[in-house]
């Protein structure tokens, strides 16, 4: 009887012997990894899958929207991703009617002079202005001036003198005003000698224009600025 029990024991312990115990945990592992990568490869396959056919479907909605709006889209983004500033949006501005690019100029003038605290009342612009494209106002607590501003789109121009005289001409003509002319060009020397001894008479080139436009039009884009002058039309 205690051979047999010791028989027994023996063999329990050969079973449960540490060889044994190592070949089971092995199985075990080499099992689970093999069950692991089966899963990773079905995953892979169905992602793969998946990626194809979103593909195919956004392939085919842009194919579409573009037989529907061929140049929309395209020209939207162009619009809205400019970051130059106001001034340089005027002098890029794509127009090649000097008429539309002349009205474009006075509605920045204006606005540009509205930022300056002075009262725009109207801008007429177009043929038959009597060379007084803007008027406008300056008052403090002693006195009240009426500003007559002419505006010229020309930046690779000099403005003559018979545009001053003609300005100047009207400015003479009434009290208590004066006359400004705004170029994105410059002015001839005769127009400059003149503006020294005339204290009515204000001459702003296109250099100045950008200067005061970085002070007073920096957070504006040309179609805000357009959109604010229509006010005064």
């Amino acid at each position: 009887m205690a051979e047999k029990i010791f028989n027994g024991r023996e063999l329990m312990a050969r079973v449960v012997s540490k060889p044994n115990i190592i070949g089971i945990i092995f199985f075990i592992m080499i099992w689970a990894i093999s069950e692991v990568f089966l899963i990773g490869v079905i995953v892979g396959l169905f992602a793969r899958w998946t990626v194809r056919k979103y593909d195919r479907t956004v392939i085919n909605q842009i194919a579409k929207t573009s037989l529907r709006t061929p140049n929309t889209i395209s020209y939207d983004i162009q619009e809205n991703i400019s970051h130059d500033s106001a001034y340089d949006q005027l002098l890029n501005y794509p127009d090649n009617s000097t008429m539309e690019k002349g009205d474009v100029f006075e509605a920045y003038c204006a606005v540009l002079l509205d930022q300056m605290a002075y009262t725009i009342h109207s801008i007429n612009g177009g043929g038959g202005d009597g060379g007084i494209d803007i008027f406008a106002s300056k008052s403090d607590e002693l006195t009240s001036l009426q500003i007559l501003i002419q505006c010229k789109n020309y930046p690779n121009s000099n403005i003559p003198y018979d545009v001053y005289a003609n300005l100047a001409g009207n400015v003479r003509r009434e009290r208590n005003h004066q006359g400004i002319i705004m170029t994105t060009g410059g002015f001839t020397a005769q127009c400059m000698e003149y503006e020294e001894i005339d204290d009515d008479m204000h001459l702003i080139n296109g250099e100045n224009i950008r200067r005061l436009s970085n002070r007073h039009l920096n957070a504006w884009n040309l179609n805000d600025i357009l959109q604010r002058a229509q006010k005064w039309k």
